[in-house]
Parts: C-alpha cells; sequence; structure tokens
C-alpha cells in the first residue's frame, strides 16, 4: 500500500515521523521565487537541514529569478538560525557546514559586482559583456559545474542592480 502526504506544513510547522522532527520554513523569495528549507532533528542526534538551492556546494548558481539581494539576506538569516546545524544537504553539491552559507554570499556578492561592472547600468548585458562575465566566473569557481547558468542570469541581475541604483 502506497501512502501519500496529507498534511501541508506552514511556516515552522512540524510534523513527528518514528521520533524524528521534521521543520518546514518557508523563507521567501531567495534563489527562486519561493525558497524554503527543512530542519531535520534526530532523537539522539543533531539536526541537519535540507537547504535546496539556497546554498550551492562547489557549483555555480542559478541567478535568473533575479532576487540577488533577497537571497543575499536569507542566507545572513539562516547563518543565524541554523548556527547549530552541522550538516547542510545543498540541492547541487556536497553535504557540507555552515561554511556553505558564507561561501554562497561570496559567490553572489562577486557575481553581482562583475555584473554591476560589466553593465554599467544596463538592463542587459551584450554578448561580449555575457563572455567577459562566464569567463571571470569561471576564473572564481574553476572546474565547477554548472557553468551554462553563469550568462543565464546575468540580465536578470543586471537589471535587479540597476533597478536598485535608481
Amino acid at each position: 500500500m502506497t501512502t501519500y502526504p496529507t498534511v501541508e506544513l506552514a511556516d515552522r510547522g512540524q510534523v513527528v515521523l518514528d521520533g524524528v522532527t521534521y521543520t518546514a520554513r518557508e523563507l521567501g523569495a531567495a534563489e527562486s521565487h519561493a525558497d524554503s528549507i527543512f530542519l531535520v532533528q534526530p532523537v539522539d542526534g543533531r539536526p541537519v537541514a535540507f537547504i535546496g538551492d539556497l546554498a550551492f556546494h562547489a557549483v555555480h548558481s542559478y541567478t535568473a529569478d533575479g532576487h540577488g539581494a533577497q537571497w543575499l539576506d536569507v542566507l545572513d538569516q539562516l547563518s543565524g538560525e541554523l548556527a547549530e546545524v552541522t550538516l547542510l544537504f545543498p540541492g547541487h553539491g556536497a553535504p557540507g557546514g555552515p561554511e556553505l552559507f558564507a561561501a554562497q554570499r561570496q559567490y553572489l556578492l562577486f557575481y553581482r559586482e562583475v555584473v554591476r561592472r560589466i553593465a554599467g547600468g544596463r538592463l542587459t548585458l551584450d554578448d561580449a559583456a555575457r563572455a567577459e562575465l562566464e569567463r571571470t566566473m569561471q576564473e572564481f569557481l574553476p572546474d565547477a559545474p554548472l557553468t551554462w547558468m553563469i550568462g543565464l542570469g546575468a540580465d536578470a541581475a543586471a537589471a535587479e542592480l540597476a533597478t536598485a541604483a535608481q
């Protein structure tokens, strides 16, 4: 017999299965338009968190939804809220510790600064600017997979930064 979930969890809602507590956290727009995490508290162990795409581990990030500033805010929030969590499971890349949040923050800040400089206030990047962004980010995070995502988010980041500057 197959059993399906029958309860929808609100923010900070919990469900206990076999003594393990799962807590849902809705975080709003960050990497995507609506991000969330699950905190898992085993009976006799330290909590772990499934953080989805809020932090990529040694992988180029998806930035095409254009919520870079909000994403940075969420990373700061989670760094404090999940300080006791020693193991994070990202949607892309190997599990790691709280340093994943700091590394993702560094990646986003660098990406946004390169886009800001290259775009020069424009809402979009031309092919030459996009190629420069891709080269620069590959130097920043060499040998990282998903390089196709670097250019994918360029226009969204440029538009977000240009709009914020007005």
